[in-house]
């Protein structure tokens, strides 16, 4: 439906309109949290409203429709909820993410890869936080926190932006 991006884009496209945040949101307004069966330190630690648990749960209840009512009955859904972002998505160019943004920036400048390393991990295994930071020439160029890895690089990388556009 979007045959004038190059495939790159349409790439960090898709992964924008299927990510964890998105399918997260979806859920929320939805208010599917609510229906959650969950452990009693799962409750404690806020599960009704972690993204990754919001975003499993709608996936989940995608495939039960399918397999109930079938593929058009997920195509409505799809419709009404999810494909529906795409245009704002495209608009707000919120398809670029930060660490896509910053490794651009960097090659162009340098021919190197930016590189991510987890530098702290704190928490019990159901409720981590990680840090991370971004290295470019043996420099660290920014850090950030997050519930999971990719979330901490993301930050990570959105922080570096700042520092190495104003280099």
């Amino acid at each position: 439906n979007y045959p004038h991006l190059p495939e790159g884009e349409l790439t960090n496209l898709r992964s924008s309109v299927v990510k964890t945040q998105t399918l997260a949101d979806i859920a929320k307004s939805l208010k599917l949290g609510m229906y959650l069966k969950l452990s009693r330190g799962e409750e404690e630690g806020g599960g009704r409203n972690n993204p990754s648990i919001l975003a499993d749960t709608f996936e989940a209840l995608l495939g039960a429709i399918l397999l109930d009512s079938g593929l058009s009955s997920v195509e409505k859904i799809l419709n009404n909820f999810l494909y529906i972002l795409i245009p704002q998505i495209l608009n707000d160019k919120t398809y670029k993410d930060s660490k896509s943004s910053f490794q651009e920036m960097v090659q162009e400048e340098t021919k190197l890869s930016p590189i991510y390393k987890v530098i702290n991990e704190t928490g019990p295994d159901h409720a981590k936080e990680f840090t991370v930071a971004v290295i470019v020439k043996n420099k660290v160029w920014g850090q950030g926190s997050g519930k999971t890895k990719q979330e901490a690089e993301q930050k990570a990388a959105a922080s570096a932006i700042e520092k190495w556009q104003q280099k």
